[in-house]
């Protein structure tokens, strides 16, 4: 949270809070996430654009940004709005993997050698 003081000669002094969203790539233990937003500020209790960026991961695909580095918070969609935001807060990349499931079968040979 920032506080900005505010002068003007028509306008009493007043100070204007901003609160910012943090973009977090969420790309631990695997590839780094590229291509992250700048921070988005708002004033307190403003609505807030969310960028329009998405962000990319090799072998991942973007679904959209979480309030939880779990994906179980609030999910939002680059460029959608919050309609109040009351403190700074951290918006987590949530992924799906594009690779290919690989599953492997065995076949033993059950046929008794001579």
């Amino acid at each position: 949270m920032q506080i900005i003081p505010y002068n003007s000669a028509a306008i009493q002094p007043a100070q204007i809070t901003l609160v910012q969203a943090t973009y977090n790539g969420n790309d631990a233990g695997g590839p780094a996430a590229a291509g992250l937003p700048a921070d988005t500020w708002t004033v307190l209790g403003q609505p807030m654009v969310l960028a329009t960026t998405f962000p990319s991961r090799a072998g991942y695909r973007f679904l959209s940004w979480n309030t939880a580095v779990n994906g179980q918070g609030i999910s939002y969609q680059p460029g959608e709005t919050i309609p109040s935001v009351t403190s700074d807060i951290t918006l987590f990349a949530q992924w799906e993997s594009t690779e290919p499931l690989l599953n492997f079968i065995e076949y033993y040979n059950n046929a008794t050698n001579p």
